[in-house]
């Protein structure tokens, strides 16, 4: 890839078109209503990871008609191989060729439809890939970041919730020979709620070991900002209702409100911030050095787009993050999983 020619088709003033994408798809009006060939010298994506298969965002892009395409992601792959495709389907629709032909040269599936047993000739993908795609790494920044430290923290269950962690399971096991994808999604779920605290699914325990985790951790660093991130939004009230100097963000909040809560951390008035992952991308909290993953999210590429709201330029300390997990739970193979997707990213 050329980049100076790219640069140079980027900057012309006469014919150019600069595309943003959005999670609200503001742009899409435009060009759905299109009725003629829409042709531009230069489009540029941003955050073209929220095209997906054949949502709307994908349908509007395949309309589209220009010399240069340049697409922009910090997550290109967010959970499988199969993430890839559409992207490069905008940038070179020949280069990866038919999606049933992609699938079956990459995926190896297991009996059912929806059962995916692992990946092959990832190398294959590499070699068509590199064809088309400058990558850069935080590595190449140099000292303009300090160092990272990851941590991964086992805690254990208290009394009651393992009792009720440990009857829930054999139900589980009972029930899931019977149930699909979805139901069996909806089990697991159950399952790592119960992990993060008893009380989302039984509200009369009102234990968990999570928490008692996460309290020693904020006396350990009594002296830093942390930026707390869980999946739901009653777990981080519960958080909140149990940890003094903190404020939430979540969904619901409109735009000044998560903005005067942002600029207050930002600004040290109070040392906890706790928020699911409406606040996981766009937001700079670098004033912050610990991130805590109260539980580690299916998608590896939420984990890592959480860690960079404290680990980007502007960051003054070494960061730590500190990922949670319940030990002899369905967390373990959460982790596992985790591991293996996270292993896609790298290669």
């Amino acid at each position: 890839m050329d980049c100076a020619k790219i640069q140079k088709s980027l900057h012309n003033q006469g014919n150019t078109k600069n595309t943003q994408c959005d999670q609200k798809n503001n742009y899409t009006y435009n060009i759905e209503t299109n009725t003629g060939n829409y042709f531009a010298n230069s489009i540029l994506v941003h955050n073209c990871q929220y095209s997906k298969g054949s949502n709307q965002t994908t349908r509007c892009f395949k309309k589209l008609n220009c010399e240069w395409f340049v697409a922009m992601s910090g997550t290109l792959i967010e959970n499988k191989p199969q993430d890839v495709f559409n992207t490069c389907f905008m940038v070179n629709p020949d280069l990866l060729g038919l999606k049933k032909n992609f699938e079956q040269t990459h995926i190896i599936k297991g009996w059912h439809w929806w059962e995916i047993k692992g990946y092959r000739k990832l190398d294959l993908l590499k070699e068509k890939l590199d064809l088309i795609l400058l990558r850069r790494t935080i590595k190449e920044l140099g000292d303009l970041i300090p160092d990272i430290i990851y941590e991964n923290i086992v805690c254990e269950m208290l009394p009651k919730q393992r009792e009720l962690y440990d009857m829930l399971y054999k139900k589980s096991q009972t029930l899931s020979h019977t149930f699909g994808p979805s139901q069996l999604l909806g089990l697991i779920t159950i399952l790592r709620e119960v992990c993060d605290h008893a009380a989302l699914v039984k509200p009369e325990i009102n234990e968990s070991g999570k928490l008692e985790t996460l309290k020693e951790l904020c006396e350990l660093h009594e002296n830093s900002q942390f930026v707390i991130f869980t999946q739901w939004v009653r777990m981080a009230k519960i958080i909140q209702s149990e940890i003094n100097d903190s404020k939430i963000i979540i969904g619901d909040l409109n735009a000044d409100e998560r903005k005067d809560t942002i600029d207050a951390f930002t600004a040290k008035k109070f040392k906890y911030l706790i928020c699911t992952d409406c606040c996981g991308v766009g937001v700079n909290l670098q004033t912050a050095n610990i991130c805590i993953n109260f539980e580690l999210p299916w998608n590896p590429a939420t984990a890592k787009q959480r860690v960079g709201r404290i680990h980007r330029i502007g960051q003054e300390k070494k960061s730590i993050v500190y990922n949670l997990f319940t030990e002899n739970t369905i967390e373990e193979r959460v982790h596992r999983i985790i591991n293996e997707k996270s292993k896609l990213h790298r290669d």
